[in-house]
């Protein structure tokens, strides 16, 4: 199976993105296996384009609990990365890129949606036949340049 990659434009880390960020949403039915696989698969993308050393995310926490944001905070912070995680992303746009995802059943498989300063990143997953979900393509990059 061939995949292809899109990858426009590219990524301003010190702009404050006008976009608005994805609302956190997990779905309740991926499972806990999966979660900890795209949550691992994710912080292993960004490192290529946010350095850990020098990078530091905006997560807004959920009023819901989900397994997949303290994971992913956790991970991002045994990668070296720093983590603002609030609910009042105003007060902080300034001192961070806000991070924002989806993790949600699409078809038979599992779609990844994150979006950080202008760029959007996804990936779609699928079961292989033990059961274990497997990346079915490379990220998808799209930067929002607002047309230019």
């Amino acid at each position: 199976m061939l995949s292809f990659v899109f990858v426009t434009g590219c990524s301003t880390i010190g702009i404050h993105s006008k976009q608005t960020p994805l609302v956190n949403y997990i779905d309740q039915n991926i499972t806990e296996k999966d979660i900890q696989f795209i949550a691992h698969d994710l912080v292993g993308y960004l490192k290529d384009p946010l350095p850990p050393a020098s990078t530091t995310f905006i997560i807004k926490l959920n009023n819901t609990q989900d397994p997949f944001t303290p994971l992913l905070i956790s991970i991002l912070q045994q990668n070296g990365y720093g983590v603002i995680y609030n609910d009042q992303l105003e007060k902080s746009k300034n001192t961070g890129i806000t991070l924002s995802y989806k993790v949600m059943p699409m078809d038979d498989g599992i779609i990844l949606v994150a979006r950080y300063g202008l760029t959007e990143v996804t990936r779609y997953y699928v079961h292989s036949v033990t059961g274990d979900i497997v990346s079915s393509s490379a990220f998808l990059t799209r930067v929002n340049d607002g047309g230019q």
